[in-house]
């Protein structure tokens, strides 16, 4: 009661100083009987309260002035009387009234309600309506995280526009945008409160549920779809996913959650927050996750020459269980505010993670994968700089190459340590065994990553101009110590510096253009350029058409350059020679060899609009076409044996796949390993379109369809990624569908006070996968995966790539989410989520189980 009475207080001296400041502009506007000011003021319709920063534009949008820190503005009353004038506010509707010969103006403004009044900041790195945004953007708002018991956010992402969510288990997923995705799909950039979270080291992939961010500190999260090179650098190719936490001066107290489900799941998280005074808050998170996978049943291939007498391995089991995964998270915040407009932030983190994902040859277990950071910024209107250090610490192996090894060094038929092929091939005790192929299939990163960026902002309003100047530097530097990549002597240090440049301008009659372009220097590809264009025409104040080009480039990640994973795929940033199965070891003119790795740029043109009508049915719909140059692949296979990287030797023995060298030198057993590859030009196309219709306070519907469709899929030459003069089904794949659909349905207050129900559909139709080892084909489905690739010059026989066991296409499926959420007081809330509530097969990715269904049930408290 106390704390109700001093709010009421503390709101009336707000109101009190706010009118004395009224009546003396007022009285100041008196005394000015040639050139009188009228006095506007600005305030909340529901509150009351002054809404400083609006702007007060002219009838046809010229900008005239701003609102005050307590929501003040003058104009001359000579130079406006009887015209109308516009006040905007972001988080409000506009609002246009008459200038009369009235002192003092009040104008209400109402806050935005509907979709398209959705507040924004990641499309133009500056607070904007979402319905004047220069690329298409989707957000998922806290309520939105509450209405889910799972402690995962990222279940809600495959609700984004345009976004391609698969899930790699109960706990890990991988986003993507517009196709041809793979295990390692790093065109997507993820950013947590400003800072890059991409995995340091070697891979360059969003973190996802690595990440040290708890649920209940998310305050939202915006995902920007298609290229963005121009505003956020190299790998910003494919989309932005933005990550904002809350503010501890604006939510402080305390929210404890619990979640338990099937599966064994069990996920207490806290969040606490608490104002000190004025100038200091600070927050605190931690969560601890963990749960078991639904049961991986992946069949390994092994045996075979020279470890038996047969040419053909045998499939076995994997070994052991690695079903259970552990998230450990915690997060410590620390803010102070130096006066109103500058702020010093200081953000540190840590992960520790346990848990099976798949890759490019099969599924490795993380024992520890642990991520760390620290962050300092200094923020104000005009200005924002930080520096900030991340770390990743990876222990892992390789399940499909360990069983593989441990299967071959426990069976082989070569037992006399005189063989000259018993080094690399001979059997060996099960613990000798056990340790051999502990080492060669284990995977160690202990990385580090730099970044600083400065950007300032100017803001001419007279001539409708906003202008972002940024600054950023990043090294990232991997220690796998050539268990990932070739860097067993020395270190491998990637380098990015870039200068960016926005421009937007705002015209009369509501035309905005945005003009973006940024350079980087990139110390394994020099110079890289990307500009974008965008024309927003504003049709009302929520409705608008955008014309958009932009141009992107994808930076090979680390792992792509330089990789050595299990013998099996090299990375060939500096180029890549091998000898071609039935070649001549003895011959080098039968050697080939592959070209450097080359930076992938791709150009797009969009048409995009949104609309409201009549404050209850919304249209957010995109169509675009891109162009890609030296498209990258995910890895491909490659008939051979891989003899040099670079400058670098590949020894024999550390092949998955050598095959054999004949008495004349030939090789043969069908040597082969895998390599990111260049291709020569990709077109692809597509449609997103979201609908939302509000029936009424409590009944809300949403839908969402994407399509998507490329050229790849026609057999053309320069699409032969992997220079053996046929286009493989492997070089010609979508990965990807080419439709999706997902719709929501939200029920509130509709059976009784404080009870909501939310539904979620979402159908999948099958498609064909490829990445590296793994595929996902109908045609092969119930056998060992093998790509046909044309009739070999050398030996003038048909080629196959073989694969790991093909289960079939992914997709397929038409599947159900509900949710029922219950506040029982403002402070707790019960909810329960059952995901995949029928319990359809569902299979997102190559590598793992099928999804079944899960119950989750949580309790929240917050103070």
């Amino acid at each position: 009661m106390m704390l109700f009475k001093f709010l009421l207080l503390k709101n009336f001296l707000k109101r009190a100083f706010v009118l004395f400041f009224v009546m003396l502009f007022s009285l100041i506007g008196l005394g000015q009987s040639l050139n009188k000011n009228v006095t506007i003021l600005v305030q909340d319709m529901n509150t009351k309260l002054p809404v400083p920063y609006a702007t007060i534009l002219s009838s046809n949008h010229k900008p005239l002035t701003e609102t005050n820190d307590i929501g003040l503005a003058q104009i001359k009353v000579s130079a406006y009387l009887n015209s109308k004038i516009i006040v905007q506010r972001l988080g409000y509707s506009d609002i246009m009234f008459l200038i009369t010969n009235d002192s003092i103006i009040v104008v209400n403004l109402s806050p935005s309600l509907t979709v398209n009044d959705d507040i924004v900041v990641t499309a133009s790195r500056r607070p904007e309506k979402i319905s004047q945004s220069p690329s298409l953007i989707d957000i998922v708002k806290e309520k939105d995280l509450n209405n889910i018991a799972s402690p995962f956010g990222s279940n809600l992402y495959s609700n984004f526009l345009g976004v391609e969510v698969v899930k790699n288990g109960i706990s890990s997923y991988q986003i993507n945008t517009r196709g041809f995705n793979n295990a390692f799909n790093a065109k997507i950039i993820q950013i947590n409160d400003g800072r890059i979270s991409n995995i340091p080291g070697s891979l360059g992939i969003p973190m996802g549920n690595l990440s040290s961010v708890v649920k209940e500190d998310i305050h939202r999260i915006e995902f920007v779809v298609g290229p963005n090179s121009a505003l956020y650098g190299p790998n910003a190719h494919n989309g932005v996913l933005n990550i904002i936490t809350k503010d501890p001066f604006e939510s402080p107290g305390l929210i404890y959650a619990l979640t338990l489900g099937s599966q064994n799941i069990y996920s207490p998280r806290l969040r606490w927050a608490q104002v000190i005074n004025k100038k200091w808050a600070y927050k605190y998170t931690i969560e601890y996750t963990t749960g078991y996978n639904f049961d991986f049943v992946d069949t390994v291939y092994a045996g075979g020459f020279p470890y038996s007498n047969n040419t053909q391995p045998v499939a076995i089991p994997e070994i052991g269980d690695q079903r259970k995964f552990i998230h450990f998270k915690t997060e410590f915040g620390l803010h102070y505010k130096i006066n109103t407009k500058n702020r010093l932030v200081f953000n540190a983190g840590y992960s520790d993670n346990k848990y099976t994902l798949p890759n490019n040859t099969g599924r490795i277990y993380v024992n520890d994968w642990r991520i760390y950071y620290w962050q300092f910024k200094w923020v104000n209107p005009k200005n924002f700089f930080q520096v900030y250090f991340t770390g990743a610490n990876e222990e892992a192996t390789n399940i499909f190459g360990y069983t593989r090894d441990y299967y071959n060094r426990t069976t082989s038929i070569i037992t006399n340590p005189n063989n000259p092929l018993f080094p690399s091939f001979g059997r060996l005790d099960p613990v000798t065994a056990q340790k051999f192929s502990a080492k060669r299939d284990a995977v160690i990163d202990d990385a580090k990553r730099w970044n600083a960026e400065y950007q300032r902002t100017f803001i001419v309003p007279q001539y409708g101009l906003n202008i972002i100047t940024d600054f950023s530097f990043s090294q990232d530097i991997p220690r796998t110590y050539g268990t990932n990549i070739l860097d067993s002597a020395t270190p491998y240090i990637v380098t990015q510096t870039g200068l960016g440049l926005q421009i937007e301008k705002t015209f009369s009659r509501q035309w905005k253009l945005f003009v973006a372009g940024r350079i980087d220097y990139h110390n394994k590809f020099k110079w890289l350029f990307a500009p974008k264009f965008s024309l927003v025409k504003k049709l009302n104040d929520v409705a608008s058409i955008r014309l958009s080009y932009s141009f992107a480039n994808a930076a090979p990640i680390i792992i792509f350059q330089k990789a050595a994973i299990y013998g099996f795929i090299y990375g060939s940033v500096d180029g890549l020679t091998y000898l071609p199965n039935g070649g001549n070891i003895n011959n080098p003119a039968e050697y080939m060899t592959f070209p450097k790795l080359q930076v992938e740029s791709i150009e797009t043109i969009e048409l995009g609009y949104k609309n409201t009508f009549k404050r209850k049915f919304s249209i957010d719909a995109d169509i675009y076409f891109s162009k890609s140059r030296n498209f990258l692949s995910p890895a491909i296979s490659i008939s051979g044996r891989v003899l040099t990287v670079g400058n670098t030797s590949i020894p024999v023995g550390d092949l998955a796949f050598p095959g054999i060298i004949n008495s004349e030198g030939i090789l043969t057993n069908n040597a082969s390993f895998s390599s990111y590859l260049n291709y020569g030009l990709v077109h692809s196309w597509g449609l997103d379109c979201g609908l939302n219709y509000i029936f009424n306070n409590k009944i809300n519907a949403s839908l969402n369809y994407s399509f998507f469709d490329s050229d790849i899929k026609d057999y053309n030459l320069r699409n032969d990624a992997n220079k053996d003069g046929y286009v493989s089904l492997e070089e010609r794949s979508l990965n990807a569908p080419n439709h999706r659909a997902t719709a929501q349905l939200n029920l509130n207050d509709l059976v009784c006070k404080n009870l909501s129900f939310n539904f979620t559909f979402r159908y999948l139709p099958a498609y064909d996968f490829y990445s590296g080892s793994q595929i996902a084909t109908k045609s092969g489905e119930g056998a060992r995966g093998q790509v046909y690739g044309g009739i070999s010059p050398i030996t003038n026989q048909a080629r196959y790539y073989l694969k790991n066991y093909n289960y079939g296409p992914l997709g397929n499926f038409f599947n159900t989410d509900a949710s029922v959420i219950y506040y029982f007081n403002k402070a707790t809330q019960f909810t329960i989520t059952a995901s995949n509530i029928f319990d359809v097969p569902v299979r997102e990715f190559v590598g793992t189980p099928l999804q079944g269904r899960i119950i989750y049930f949580e309790i929240k408290y917050t103070l």
